[in-house]
């Protein structure tokens, strides 16, 4: 897979997610945002403020890595396979929807821990809508050769499109606990 391959992949799950966010979720009450069965689980407001400030927390890193690279030739992508990083990779399964394993986001990205309304839908769509077109102005760019790093632990380095893969699949894994939680029996109804 080249990176233009990459891109075009998770440029099509990113507009699913934001698909799916926009039947599903974007219209919820501020009730039904802030429901929660058990103090131990976030509410579907929390979720989408994680969500926001993760990928806010991304989005001057890639940013900067795309200005600084874009007109450069070495960087262009020439059809190579594109490849992951050690750390990109073990970043990335970390995230994966399928893996069930609950692990802790570091505090930076926790939610603000307050009431929701409207206005965090509308935030989390922007952001995810920025994402895509982000990924669209990394086309031509080889996503191997790109450098990122983790807001919340810098030296953690990987490339843009590891960077990219996570922040999908990240918003992906959250999507699904949402609609699990919108499905819960005693989920208010609208």
């Amino acid at each position: 897979m080249t990176s233009n391959e990459l891109l075009d992949s998770h440029i099509e799950e990113a507009e699913t997610q934001l698909k799916i966010f926009r039947d599903e979720i974007a219209f919820l009450t501020k009730e039904q945002l802030n429901w929660k069965y058990d103090t131990r689980i976030w509410t579907i407001g929390e979720i989408l403020d994680h969500l926001v400030i993760f990928n806010g927390s991304y989005f001057p890193i890639i940013e900067k890595a795309i200005h600084a690279t874009k007109d450069k030739p070495e960087f262009a992508d020439v059809g190579e396979n594109y490849m992951h990083t050690l750390t990109g990779n073990m970043m990335i399964k970390t995230v994966r929807p399928e893996n069930r394993n609950r692990s802790s986001a570091p505090k930076l990205f926790h939610p603000y821990k307050t009431i929701y309304d409207y206005s965090i839908t509308d935030k989390f769509e922007a952001q995810l809508t920025g994402l895509i077109r982000f990924m669209g102005a990394s086309k031509g760019l080889n996503l191997a050769l790109v450098r990122a790093y983790s807001p919340a632990i810098k030296i953690l380095k990987f490339n843009l499109g590891d960077c990219y893969v996570m922040m999908v699949l990240h918003t992906k894994r959250h999507i699904e606990q949402m609609m699990r939680l919108a499905a819960n029996t005693g989920f208010p109804k609208s």
